[in-house]
């Protein structure tokens, strides 16, 4: 049992070796943040943390993505989560992070682009449709 439980442990410690998770594939924290605070604090909430630092964060901005994400609550019911899509780091200062939000009768689709200042990520762009193939681009629709 003992000698299984080593060739166990040196299994995942050298696959952990050959594929370690890389940070340039996880959203940045400013994304979790807001869509942790949209959960908790609702819409106003995360908007305000995800236009942080941000040279979108106008009020007519927050107003209009908060209105947004309140219209599709209204509409899809309660926000329940999210799930990361894909993260493509197009540079080595800027992503496209695709997310899922989930709500209870449908998921609404957001594509984030982030800059990191040197800081920290800001906001530079962000839209969202409950249509996939409006925010999300063509290689990531195919299923295998």
């Amino acid at each position: 049992m003992r000698k299984c439980h080593v060739i166990i442990s040196a299994t995942l410690f050298a696959i952990s070796l050959v594929a370690p998770v890389n940070a340039a594939e996880r959203a940045p924290q400013i994304i979790i943040d807001g869509l942790l605070a949209y959960k908790t604090d609702g819409a106003g909430v995360a908007v305000a943390t995800w236009l942080k630092g941000s040279a979108l964060s106008s009020k007519k901005t927050a107003d209009r993505l908060e209105q947004q994400l309140q219209k599709v609550g209204r509409t899809c019911g309660q926000y329940r989560g999210y799930e990361t899509v894909h993260v493509n780091p197009f540079s080595d200062s800027a992503r496209f992070v695709y997310m899922q939000l989930n709500y209870g009768a449908c998921p609404l689709f957001g594509r984030f682009v982030v800059y990191n200042t040197g800081r920290s990520w800001v906001l530079t762009q962000v839209n969202f449709n409950a249509n996939p193939e409006k925010v999300l681009p063509p290689q990531l629709l195919i299923s295998d």
